[in-house]
């Protein structure tokens, strides 16, 4: 939803930077998985892991600024800052690992953003000038993405019993006799 938010607020020559905004959320989503995933040195007390992370992150995030700003501008710093996020991301997850497992499969996660970074991608090709029409392309690809994703997550035995019992005991009997029904 960045292009056509991007469009109505700002003035006509900030239109191009909606290109950036896929990378910036990006960026942001890895971000908060970091600060989920520095649990493990939270819990058990390893807080100076914290520090160290944040400064190797520190000095990935100058290296790819210093290639990637020049040519691209502020396009090369969001995706620095995504690359960065996502590096930061992967340390802290493997280090943390070894501290306290939160048993964070990576390959869910894996399938999740790439079928995000898919439906982004899709996303930005129509080039229609109707925004109505862009919003509402832009709202049916979330639609399929987050079922897709959905779907895969019920795939998961323990996934699908955490997830029924946040629904209301109503909707919950029917769709746990709906999945119990296609199971086999």
């Amino acid at each position: 939803f960045g292009a056509p938010t991007i469009r109505l607020m700002p003035a006509p020559s900030f239109h191009e930077a909606s290109i950036a905004v896929p990378f910036l959320a990006g960026a942001a989503m890895f971000g908060c998985l970091t600060t989920f995933t520095n649990f493990s040195f939270i819990v058990k007390e390893k807080t100076l892991w914290l520090t160290r992370n944040n400064y190797s992150t520190a000095v990935i995030l100058t290296v790819l600024f210093v290639v990637l700003v020049p040519n691209w501008g502020y396009l090369g710093a969001s995706i620095a800052g995504m690359i960065g996020a996502i590096i930061q991301f992967l340390i802290v997850h493997y280090a943390g690992k070894r501290v306290y497992n939160m048993r964070i499969g990576l390959r869910t996660l894996g399938y999740q953003t790439a079928i995000t970074a898919a439906i982004v991608g899709i996303s930005f090709m129509p080039s229609t000038q109707n925004i109505v029409l862009t919003i509402l392309i832009n709202v049916s690809l979330f639609a399929i993405g987050s079922t897709t994703i959905l779907v895969l997550l019920l795939r998961q035995p323990a996934t699908r019993k955490q997830f029924l019992t946040l629904l209301p005991s109503p909707i919950r009997s029917r769709v746990d006799h709906y999945i119990s029904k296609h199971e086999h």
